[in-house]
């Protein structure tokens, strides 16, 4: 097997002042110092624009009383900009659900020009065929008569 090469002080984890962590000792290590790492609650660092600190027993009942209104009114605050944004999402659904209505209103309409065009060109259509055979009857009654009328002479 090929020997390593060793690290150079750059590289290695002396710089850093860490140790090799051994085979299982120290994986168990790492996941505890994790598990501290991450075991401060989330709603510390969310949604909150002003600092929040736990207050000792020590410290007096007005400032828990501050902490608590604080937290009470951001609470408000946080309740006020849902209503808000839930008030905006049902203003935006109404806008959109009225441009449906226009939207079918025109194409009604549109529909309702086209049958009526439809049917006055047909009626049109209609009307010039009747005059076209009302004519040409006319016109074979005359020429009948004007036959007739030749003959006669």
């Amino acid at each position: 097997m090929p020997l390593k090469s060793p690290t150079s002080f750059y590289n290695s984890r002396a710089v850093f002042g860490t140790q090799r962590p051994s085979s299982h000792g120290g994986r168990c290590k790492l996941l505890s110092e994790i598990s501290c790492s991450i075991s401060t609650p989330l709603s510390d660092y969310c949604m909150s624009p002003t600092p929040q600190t736990s207050l000792p027993n020590s410290a007096g009942g007005s400032k828990k009383k501050k902490a608590k209104s604080d937290i009470l009114q951001e609470v408000d605050h946080i309740q006020d900009e849902i209503e808000s944004l839930h008030s905006d999402a049902m203003s935006l659904h109404s806008n959109k659900h009225q441009c449906f209505l226009v939207k079918l209103d025109a194409k009604s309409e549109h529909n309702r020009d086209s049958k009526k065009y439809e049917w006055l060109r047909g009626t049109c259509e209609h009307e010039a065929s009747q005059a076209t055979v009302s004519h040409q009857c006319l016109q074979e009654k005359q020429d009948t008569e004007i036959r007739l009328h030749e003959t006669d002479i």
